[in-house]
């Protein structure tokens, strides 16, 4: 008994064990903080580029609906626009709502004077304000995130990205030569 109890073969596994815990904690911090990171600016990324992605019927000021588009509302249009544009985004934490394009027509005439007559210009302009409020819910990788990462209530562990799109897109202008 006294020969067991002066041997040292078991202190490399104590170290081991008092190490690895500390180790696994900072590799899992790590990988939730990159994962999130990434998260934040794509998701801040697409939001910015959502509004460049829609193009305008002129006559109708209704946006273009590409293929397989045609029986979404507002709010589906612009979240699955959303998800195209962006890599490895989880479609289920992401709600759309309030989704709208607002069309308004600008009508103005000018007088240019041409020589010894006056010319009538007039012109219309169409723009289109995109409106939507956007949420995403950015989960965590690891066990450790989800238990740092975790709000009140079942099934809340995350981080909740909140954005209001409001860009205001300038369609198109004609022009009318008169007399």
């Amino acid at each position: 008994m006294k020969k067991f109890r002066k041997s040292e073969c078991g202190q490399a596994m104590v170290e081991f064990a008092l190490t690895a815990v500390m180790f696994l904690m900072l590799v899992f911090a790590v990988l939730d903080m990159g994962w999130i990171g990434y998260q934040m600016i794509a998701f801040d990324y697409g939001y910015q580029k959502i509004s460049w992605d829609f193009q305008f019927n002129w006559t109708t000021g209704s946006a273009i609906r590409k293929r397989g588009e045609s029986g979404l509302s507002d709010d589906e249009l612009i979240k699955r626009r959303i998800v195209s544009s962006i890599d490895l985004i989880n479609e289920k934490d992401l709600t759309v709502s309030g989704g709208r394009f607002d069309v308004t027509t600008e009508k103005v005439s000018y007088d240019i004077l041409t020589g010894n007559s006056v010319a009538a210009l007039n012109s219309t302009k169409r723009n289109v304000n995109i409106r939507a409020d956007i949420k995403y819910r950015i989960r965590p990788l690891t066990p450790m995130g989800l238990f740092f990462f975790k709000q009140a209530g079942k099934d809340k562990e995350g981080i909740v990205v909140e954005k209001k799109l409001n860009k205001l897109r300038f369609i198109a202008e004609r022009t009318d030569h008169g007399k």
